[in-house]
């Protein structure tokens, strides 16, 4: 396991701290321990919880800088990716949040045992956090947990202004990400960013999902004017909330009048402005409206060939026989499995029962 760490953390840029060897080697024993007696993961072996827990955890500080900064892992079930987090970046602290009493007795158990100093355990939904947590972490990650449109609503009001919300996902979260959109501007965030990663030594692709929570003078640039929502009067009020409420602005890079950067007090500028938006916003949804009529028409022509629709079947990864006896006999919730197979628990739930 040592040396796919050390590989492992050398190909994501990583310079881990002289003590992470003994450190891992000690959680993996624990979770290995443990977790013959309590649903911890499914993932069995040093190799394979090297990479899919440890490395796909670890993968995170190369998409922000965690030094220093003071993080909140919601819905960390074993410790993922809090815990590994804690270990590489000892500068900063984190809090690992869940409402299930047993994982987070075996968490304070392992961090106390490991001697990690700078993480600490929370044993409560994250609706019930106390008020004084709102708006006050740099970051907040999270693994597996939910649907993106619901761990915005859990994790963003977590990140202070300026800060960084970061969801883990599988490759294939397009879905997801439209859904999200308009959950992340309401609740203060920028245009969602999808970064995605290969987990070392494997050929596994694994996505994140980065969303910035906007500050007052950020500056938020989107490609288009649709990109703010799905109908005339949706970006209308999200341009209201951005550069009204937040105090925030706009560039759309297809329209260079609509630059709130260049308006500011002007009110000749702001009324143009206005009245682009106005338009743009009437054309987009009118555009959306005519796509839409050629779609249907376009899909029903293709069946009347006799052309069948649908994405194709998604493999079944290796894990997932193991998994399926596990369900069966109770040792494991739909939800759990399918946290640890990167799909939905309706995902699971049908393969498991021949669908």
């Amino acid at each position: 396991m040592e040396e796919i760490l050390r590989e492992g953390f050398a190909e994501l840029g990583i310079a881990p701290p002289e003590d992470a060897a003994a450190k891992f080697r000690g959680y993996y024993e624990r979770l290995a321990e443990t977790g013959s007696v309590m649903n911890l993961t499914a993932i069995e072996g040093e190799g394979p919880v090297a990479r899919l827990h440890f490395l796909d955890s670890a993968a995170l500080l190369s998409l922000a800088d965690f030094s220093g900064r003071r993080v909140i892992d919601v819905g960390t079930g074993a410790g993922f990716p809090g815990l590994p987090l804690a270990i590489l970046r000892p500068d900063a602290q984190f809090t690992l949040l869940d409402s299930q009493e047993k994982r987070m007795g075996f968490l304070s158990r392992t961090l106390e045992e490991l001697g990690v100093a700078n993480a600490a355990c929370a044993c409560m939904r994250a609706e019930e956090a106390p008020g004084d947590w709102r708006g006050s972490f740099d970051i907040a990650v999270s693994r597996a947990v939910a649907r993106l449109n619901v761990l915005c609503e859990l994790c963003l009001p977590f990140v202070k202004v300026g800060g960084l919300f970061i969801a883990m996902k599988a490759e294939d979260c397009a879905q997801e990400l439209e859904e999200a959109r308009n959950a992340a501007e309401v609740l203060g965030g920028a245009e969602p960013e999808l970064r995605r990663y290969r987990l070392p030594g494997t050929d596994i692709v694994r996505a994140a999902v980065l969303i910035k929570k906007l500050r007052p003078g950020d500056v938020m640039v989107v490609k288009s004017i649709d990109r703010l929502g799905r109908n005339y009067a949706d970006i209308l009020e999200q341009w209201r909330i951005i550069t009204k409420e937040r105090r925030a602005d706009v560039v759309v890079l297809d329209m260079p009048l609509l630059d709130t950067r260049h308006t500011g007090s002007d009110l000749t500028g702001v009324f143009i402005a206005d009245l682009v938006l106005q338009i743009l916003s009437y054309v987009a949804e009118t555009e959306r409206e005519n796509i839409r009529q050629r779609q249907r028409e376009g899909i029903a022509a293709a069946r009347l060939r006799g052309v069948r629709f649908g994405r194709p079947c998604k493999e079944r990864p290796p894990s997932f026989a193991a998994l399926k006896a596990a369900w069966e006999r109770r040792q494991i919730t739909a939800r759990a499995a399918a946290r640890e197979l990167h799909v939905s628990p309706d995902t699971f739930l049908r393969w498991a029962r021949g669908g």
